[in-house]
């Protein structure tokens, strides 16, 4: 697994990172060779695979990441960087880069925890960036070097940074400045179209999902308000929705619920992380944050009598459709044990909660092929079938 040698020098890294960070986004744009989105879409589907055989020679698993962060969530972002590229009124030297930015700026999960960040100088992201940098020395994969460090700069800068702050690494400060996003005010496409592809994901259903599985392991996840938390299953679960000063008053510790609760309050054009969104981006995200709230509102109903059969689709919804990995299905095994020993209160408020995302699921996949369809039609090339394959309902 030589890939893994990449990182295992945190302060080489880090130098390398800020070397990237001071590259000239809009210099190197124009050296962005695509001229229509039919070219984005074949030459983005060419370095996807040539990136990705490279990660798997290098021996990246997606078995290696946590089951929030792996297979499942690699093909939900392709498919949604394929929809949203189809769909977004934009130049198609932003939205090739955003495609490849998007599919990857995840896959340095393969290769460090995701949640071992509070104690990192590199973080999952710029591990992403990291990687792709090493293949690209040995592959090109079908792009030249204006392409490749965007595309490495878009990867890195999904850690989204909003303000400059400190980090201690082996006794040392590090000083974190936030990525470049924007230019006199406006948006560098590159680097928010990947942002918007993993958000996607961050919302609706599908993130019910995916946090469900994060919490198979005891872990620290980060408040929003600058702080990480502890997260244990049971407590994490009780179906509390509180205001801010109440979690304060709990010394700081969200549940779940309020975790989902806090993503969707943050997909809006108020918030710094969505100020930018527009066009098909602001309707995708808005339909996904519906069905997320939707699910929260659902915890105060009854699930009407089938809570065996919920919690059984529900499982499969997670082993098939969320993460289709043998690391996804040992998660759920446990989940389910868990799950179990849980309050009958708490047990009562997630299955009607469950029960909903299933349903939502089924909305959210429906709009997923109505947009392949359509796609078909304006001539675009497709994502081959077993993509599809995966995100077809279990249940």
């Amino acid at each position: 697994m030589y890939l893994k040698k990449v990182l295992e020098d945190q302060v080489a890294g880090w130098k390398k990172i800020e070397e990237l960070k001071r590259i000239n986004l809009l210099k190197l744009r124009e050296g962005v060779s695509v001229g229509s989105l039919s070219e984005v879409f074949e030459r983005g589907a060419s370095s996807v695979r040539e990136i990705l055989n490279e990660l798997i020679t290098g021996g990246m698993s997606f078995e290696n990441t946590d089951p929030g962060h792996g297979l499942g969530h690699f093909i939900r972002d392709y498919l949604n960087a394929m929809r949203l590229a189809a769909r977004l009124s934009a130049d198609p030297k932003d939205i090739f880069i955003g495609i490849l930015g998007g599919a990857f700026h995840d896959i340095g999960c393969a290769f460090m925890g995701r949640y071992d960040e509070p104690t990192r100088l590199i973080k999952h992201a710029e591990a992403a960036a990291l990687v792709l940098e090493h293949i690209f020395s040995l592959n090109n994969c079908g792009l030249n070097r204006a392409e490749q460090l965007l595309v490495e700069y878009g990867a890195a800068a999904h850690t989204h940074y909003l303000k400059p702050n400190k980090f201690k690494f082996n006794g040392e400060t590090y000083f974190v400045e936030p990525y470049r996003d924007e230019e006199d005010g406006k948006p560098i496409l590159a680097v928010w179209f990947p942002r918007w592809v993993d958000r996607l994901d961050c919302n609706g259903p599908t993130f019910v999902g995916r946090y469900y599985l994060t919490l198979v392991e005891p872990r620290k996840d980060f408040s929003g308000e600058g702080y990480y938390y502890e997260v244990k299953f049971a407590d994490h679960l009780r179906p509390l929705l509180r205001s801010s000063e109440e979690i304060k008053a709990d010394g700081g510790k969200q549940t779940m619920l309020e975790h989902l609760n806090m993503f969707a309050k943050s997909q809006t054009n108020t918030s710094p992380y969505g100020k930018h969104d527009f066009g098909a981006m602001s309707g995708m995200r808005d339909r996904q944050t519906a069905r997320l709230n939707r699910i929260i509102a659902a915890r105060s109903l009854a699930c009407g009598g089938g809570e065996e059969r919920t919690f059984h689709d529900w499982n499969l919804f997670l082993a098939k459709n969320i993460e289709p990995t043998k690391s996804g299905v040992k998660a759920v095994a446990a989940l389910g044990k868990a799950f179990s020993e849980l309050p009958e209160v708490s047990k009562s408020a997630w299955t009607s909660c469950f029960s909903t995302a299933l349903d939502e699921y089924f909305a959210w996949e429906a709009e997923v092929r109505i947009d392949f369809r359509q796609m078909r039609r304006q001539g675009l090339p497709q994502p081959e079938e077993a993509l599809l394959g995966i995100i077809s309902p279990a249940y």
